[in-house]
Parts: C-alpha cells; sequence; structure tokens
C-alpha cells in the first residue's frame, strides 16, 4: 500500500507571529504617515474666517464686502465653544426683521479665553473706527465669558471705543460646567459637522482643529478654573445691563426663579450648563426657559432636517429668541448710518 504524503500543519505560534508582524507592519506605516503626512494635511486645512461678519441683504459677508453703510449701532452675536456656525440661524433674521442692524464675531473657540477676548476687543475698536458708536452683545455659552472678560477689563490706554449698553447671556457657564472636560468630543463634533453641511464634502475640512487653538478653552470653563476666579472677581462695569437667560431640561413654570428650582432640574440645566452657573451673581435679570443648550436659540440640527424632510411646517420659534428681542426694546438701527465702509 502506498504511504501518503502527511498534510503540512502550521504550529500554533505560526498564525499569531503573522497576525503580530502585520499588527507591527501597519503601525511603522501609521506612524511614518502622522510624521510625514498629517502635519502636511493639518497646515493644508481650509482656514475659517475670523472676525466680524455682517448680516447683509439675509447673507453674511465681511466687512469691504457690504453694500450699506455703516450704522451707529449695531447688535453683536458671539458665539460659544466648539461652535459648527448655524447657532445664529433663527435669531439673526429675526432680529433683521425686527429693525435692528445685525453683525457677528467669528473666532478660533478652542483657545484661551483671554485671547478670544483680545480678538474681541481688536474687533470692538474695529467696529469703533468705521463709525460703529453703540453695540448690544447677546452671546451663547462661552461667548458670554469673552465678552464680560472684555468689558470687565481696565484697559485705559486701549479703549475699546463703542458704547455697550446690554449684554445678554444665553446658557453661559458664569460659574463654569462639569461637562468642559469633555471639550474634545465637542471639537470632533463641531468638525464633523462643518464637513457634513459643507457644500463639496472636501476631507480637509475635518482638519480645521488646527486652527481652533488646542483646547485650552474647555480648562478655562471648568469650574473653579483660574480663569473664572478672576473674571468672577472683577467688579462688572455699571454702565452695562446684564441679562442671562437660563434654559432648563425638564418642565418648570414659566417664571419660577432658579433658586427655587428642584436640584434635579438646576443641576441639569440646559444639559451642559447648570442653572445655578447660568445665571450670573450680578445680572439686572434673569429670564427661565424651557429647552436644552441649543435650542434655546435655533432649532435642533436633526429636527430640522428631519422637518424639511418630512413636513412643510415651519419649526417653532425658540423660546429665546422673544425674550432677546424684548430685552433689545425699543427695536430699530438707532441713529441714522454715519458713513460708508471703509
Amino acid at each position: 500500500m502506498p504511504i501518503r504524503p502527511a498534510h503540512a500543519r502550521s504550529t500554533p505560534g505560526t498564525g499569531a507571529s503573522l497576525l503580530l508582524l502585520v499588527i507591527g507592519a501597519a503601525l511603522i506605516a501609521l506612524s511614518a504617515w502622522r510624521a510625514e503626512r498629517l502635519p502636511v494635511l493639518v497646515q493644508n486645512a481650509p482656514r475659517r474666517d475670523v472676525g466680524v461678519a455682517w448680516l447683509d441683504r439675509g447673507e453674511w459677508v465681511m466687512p469691504e464686502a457690504r453694500d450699506t453703510r455703516t450704522p451707529a449701532r449695531v447688535v453683536l452675536l458671539v458665539h460659544g465653544l466648539d461652535e459648527p456656525g448655524g447657532i445664529w440661524d433663527a435669531l439673526a433674521p429675526a432680529l433683521s426683521d425686527a429693525g435692528h442692524r445685525v453683525a457677528r464675531f467669528d473666532y478660533p473657540n478652542d483657545q484661551p479665553v483671554p485671547e478670544s477676548a483680545d480678538a474681541l476687543a481688536d474687533a470692538l475698536r474695529a467696529m469703533h473706527a468705521s463709525g460703529v458708536q453703540e453695540t448690544a452683545i447677546v452671546a451663547h455659552s462661552m461667548g458670554g465669558l469673552v465678552s464680560r472678560d472684555v468689558l470687565t477689563r481696565n484697559d485705559q490706554e486701549r479703549p475699546i471705543g463703542v458704547r455697550v449698553p446690554l449684554l445678554i447671556t444665553l446658557g453661559t457657564p458664569h460659574a463654569g460646567s462639569p461637562w468642559a472636560r469633555w471639550q474634545p468630543i465637542a471639537e470632533a463634533r463641531e468638525q464633523i459637522q462643518r464637513w457634513a453641511e459643507s457644500d463639496t464634502l472636501d476631507p480637509m475640512l475635518l482638519f480645521g482643529w488646527n486652527a481652533d487653538g488646542m483646547g485650552e478653552a474647555g480648562e478655562d470653563l471648568a469650574v473653579g478654573s483660574a480663569f473664572l476666579t478672576d473674571l468672577n472677581a472683577r467688579t462688572h462695569p455699571p454702565s452695562t445691563r446684564v441679562a442671562c437667560i437660563v434654559a432648563v431640561i425638564p418642565s418648570i413654570p414659566p417664571d419660577t426663579p432658579v433658586g427655587d428650582l428642584p436640584a434635579f432640574a438646576r443641576a441639569l440645566g440646559d444639559g451642559v450648563v447648570p442653572a445655578d452657573s447660568a445665571a450670573f451673581e450680578h445680572a439686572d435679570s434673569v429670564h427661565l426657559v424651557r429647552a436644552n443648550h441649543r435650542s434655546m436659540i435655533r432649532p435642533v440640527e436633526i429636527g430640522e432636517w428631519l422637518r424639511s424632510a418630512f413636513s412643510s411646517q415651519p419649526p417653532p420659534t425658540p423660546p429665546a429668541i422673544p425674550i432677546v428681542l424684548d430685552l433689545l426694546d425699543p427695536p430699530g438701527p438707532g441713529p441714522e448710518p454715519s458713513q460708508t465702509p471703509p
């Protein structure tokens, strides 16, 4: 009887060795890619505009592109941490329809808050140089801290020039937020949403975090941070009235003072900022609404997408918008525009 050759069998260690070899090669390739290609991708990532943009005929334009003259009185919108860009989509047109001249301030929203305040102060000086005499500031989330930092500085040598009679804060963490430590998640959401809403879907947009800072703002927003300790120890200028709009997720009677909210509702707040933190200690008025951190001022994006796909009904007005309009009363652009754009 012929003898059949034995089938070759791999030893138990052979498969593991091959797996380790593949993993090792992949790690070497990844390291080489990170060392050579990643810096190039980050460096070449598209840069977003920073500074002041004006709402002109329903479109956001840079100052040099405006067709209208510079107004003497403006409502300036200041966004918060890791903002994808759509937070003012409902409020800005509502302000414009009410007769207000509207501008917004965009800035690298992950850098240290004092650096963002430096940029806002420079923007206000530039607005004053162009003819703006007075601006009410409406600030969402961290934008309220950026604004307060500017307004409480005692910079006699470089005053901002414009008068700021009113600061409205929307969900601003005046005493910090326990969620600040999760800033990297907010950063990822911002970049993915900016990419998904772009016209080109250019993957390079996902590397936009390189132009935003390195997350220092999240440290500044932490409860008990050195930045907040310093900011809250300053004296707020009596010439600027402060109104805080505080959102809470649970259902509550509309006229309930923040201090009378149940402990759970106060701690949960708008899901990002506790109610006690959103109510600035020295505010002239505090207004409570039922909403989350974003829906207080704009429809939630996913709900807006679903509504546009399956319904022709307009979205409900976010609850903070009527309050903002009432606080800015009397409506209108104020004095006549002072000069043409530079």
